[in-house]
C-alpha cells in the first residue's frame, strides 16, 4: 500500500516544462522592462523576453520562478489605466492525456 502511494505521488504528470516571459507591446511602450528572472534555467532571448526550461513534474510538486520586473510609467494623467506588464507562456507534455499542450496568455 505505501508503495502504491509513493509511487503516485512520484508519477511525473509534466514532461518538458518550458515556461515563457514577455512583456506585452503595451507594456513596453510605457517603460515596462524585464530586470532579472531569477532561476538557474532562465535563459534570456534576443527579443528581451525570458525561457525558463524546467524539465518533469511530479504530481503535487511546485517550482518557483521569480522575476524583477520594472513598472510602467502613468499612460495619461488623470486616468486609470490598467497596463499589462507581463506576458508568461507555459507549454508542456501532458503525460496522463498524452497531449502537448501550449498554453497562450
Amino acid at each position: 500500500a505505501f508503495g502504491d502511494a509513493l509511487g503516485g505521488i512520484l508519477s511525473v504528470v509534466a514532461q518538458n516544462v518550458s515556461v515563457n516571459i514577455k512583456v506585452p507591446d503595451v507594456g513596453g511602450a510605457l517603460g515596462v522592462s524585464i530586470l532579472n528572472v531569477k532561476h538557474d534555467k532562465a535563459v534570456k532571448q534576443e527579443d528581451g523576453s525570458f525561457r525558463v526550461d524546467i524539465g518533469d513534474f511530479y504530481a503535487e510538486e511546485s517550482r518557483d520562478i521569480i522575476v524583477e520586473t520594472s513598472l510602467s510609467r502613468k499612460a495619461d494623467e488623470g486616468n486609470e489605466v490598467r497596463v499589462p506588464h507581463l506576458e508568461v507562456c507555459i507549454s508542456y507534455l501532458d503525460t496522463i492525456k498524452k497531449k502537448l499542450i501550449k498554453d497562450k496568455p
